[in-house]
């Protein structure tokens, strides 16, 4: 990878590291019976910046490689990491609109597929990831489970 590009993308990840570091630490920290909602993002944005920067340093310290022709570009990359950021935006819009489980469900699905899986995988992987982050989460760990504007799945779940 270019150097200039490898620096812009360990900038931007640095970046939404940084920006999801600071929203995360918003977040109430619950009760005392729970490890509350505030814990994951923080752990999952602190290991972001902390790798954005290793990553800064070691190509700092390396020598400059030269590109070869199938080196990621810019193009590349947008073309490549474009639909998983679109993905992103849907999911957090289908998040609002019908809560955790089923915006969860429906994205991975389109996930496994985007990376060529077959159908019948994809649905089993997607329930299946679904189901287990569900449990885990708001059931296991006590975090919050917000009911869609739209749709509210979370009455028929367990309880």
């Amino acid at each position: 990878m270019s150097r200039n590009i490898g620096w812009v993308v360990n900038l931007l990840i640095l970046i939404i590291g940084l920006v999801f570091l600071q929203q995360s630490w918003g977040i109430p920290t619950g009760g005392s019976d729970s490890v509350g909602p505030r814990a994951v993002p923080l752990v999952i944005s602190l290991i972001v910046v902390f790798l954005s920067l290793c990553i800064m340093v070691v190509n700092l310290l390396r020598p400059d490689i030269p590109a070869k022709d199938d080196e990621i570009t810019v193009r590349n990359l947008t073309l490549e990491s474009g639909p998983l950021m679109l993905l992103v935006a849907v999911y957090a819009q289908l998040f609002y609109w019908s809560g955790y489980l089923a915006s969860t469900f429906i994205i991975a699905l389109l996930v496994f597929r985007l990376f060529s899986n077959s159908w019948k995988l994809s649905l089993a992987n997607a329930a299946g990831g679904s189901l287990i982050f569900y449990l885990v989460f708001i059931k296991g760990m006590g975090i919050y489970d917000p009911p869609g504007a739209l749709v509210d799945i979370s009455q028929l779940l367990i309880r």
